[in-house]
């Protein structure tokens, strides 16, 4: 150490790593007597709560603009005879019909439908109760859902998750894949330690190999742009469920919990 004509103590030159420890240490010290002394305030932001007939308008508007993007996509809406329900009974309460859409690939052999269900009442075109509902997405095989995607909640980003969703599925079955020994179409399974997880799998084993099912990666046949998004997606589903998981609670509640369709009973229609 040695003093400067200035009468500063100079300490000699300092490394990096040096440096930035002690930069720390005064951030670390400028944030604790701020905090002592209320520096800064932070100032709620008041937001605007919306009435039941704005949400209504806003819904209706948004409604419209996912009819758009789907049927461009090659979704079309389900007919009666296509509806899942008409002869079953639903797990929860339903005001009229809800709109739904189905999209069916060119190759008949591939028996895959996609369905998109937006909790829109087909007859008053108003949307399900404020935060009761949520629109769904599935794979369906031979009248079967294979896949449900997470639901998606009527946040402001509403349609652009359904959007992606219904678009990711539709890539999947377009390009569903086939078996490397018989050149049958794969079936979706799930496994592994998330509850959500899935994959393609063969229908029989490959005795050329082991005896083994053969495997493909879910995400097989998507394009660069729903790729993205779908990990952006998988990101903010594994951050929430480790959030669960700290507070002690098991991921996929909807999924074990999730009520089945039950037939209608033959003497209640007569």
């Amino acid at each position: 150490m040695r003093k400067s004509r200035d009468g500063l103590v100079s300490i000699g030159p300092v490394s990096e790593e040096t440096g930035f420890f002690f930069w720390r240490a005064c951030q670390r010290r400028l944030l604790w007597y701020s905090q002592e002394n209320n520096f800064f305030k932070i100032k709620k932001r008041k937001v605007k709560k919306q009435s039941n007939e704005e949400f209504i308008a806003w819904m209706r508007k948004e409604f419209v603009r996912l009819d758009g993007l789907l049927k461009e996509l090659g979704y079309k809406e389900m007919k009666p005879e296509e509806y899942k329900g008409r002869n079953l009974i639903p797990p929860r309460n339903l005001k009229g019909r809800e709109k739904g859409y189905i999209y069916k690939p060119e190759d008949e052999e591939n028996q895959m439908e996609a369905i998109v269900w937006t909790t829109q009442d087909v007859f008053t075109l108003d949307p399900r109760e404020k935060n009761k509902d949520t629109g769904k997405n599935l794979i369906r095989y031979k009248g079967k859902a294979r896949y449900h995607a997470k639901p998606t909640l009527r946040s402001p980003n509403y349609v652009d998750n359904m959007y992606w969703k219904a678009r990711a599925n539709k890539e999947r079955i377009d390009n569903r894949p086939k078996d490397s020994f018989k050149g049958q179409y794969m079936l979706i399974e799930n496994g592994g330690k998330n509850i959500y997880q899935r994959y393609w799998q063969s229908v029989q084993r490959n005795k050329f190999d082991g005896g083994r099912f053969e495997k493909v990666s879910f995400d097989h046949g998507l394009s660069p742009e729903t790729i993205e998004h779908v990990n952006k997606r998988r990101k903010l589903v594994n951050r929430y469920n480790k959030q669960l998981r700290a507070k002690g609670k098991e991921p996929g509640a909807y999924v074990r919990r999730r009520n089945p369709w039950k037939k209608k009973d033959s003497k209640s229609e007569n």
